[in-house]
């Protein structure tokens, strides 16, 4: 499902959220789902929770997950797209 962000060069912060934005695309993580708790994210990629905080926070700036509230985290039901290529 997810590949352990420890076994590339980049950051840790932007494997991680390189590695949940794929797996929302392919659909593993469905469109308006929540996502795992934090504690789970950081076992499945196997990392530290500031990593994986920061990679959703990263995520939800790109409009591809939301925070609410007390809830958690979900994918977004309209992914909002940030590019100027898609116009």
């Amino acid at each position: 499902m997810l590949r352990s962000a420890r076994a590339e060069k980049k950051t840790l912060t932007k494997i991680a959220e390189y590695e949940l934005g794929q797996t929302i695309g392919r659909g593993i993580f469905r469109l308006g789902s929540q996502l795992p708790t934090e504690f789970e994210l950081c076992q499945m990629l196997g990392v530290c929770s500031t990593v994986v905080r920061e990679a959703l926070r990263m995520l939800e700036e790109d409009g591809l997950v939301s925070r609410r509230h007390e809830v958690g985290m979900f994918v977004r039901d309209h992914p909002i797209l940030k590019s100027l290529n898609f116009n």
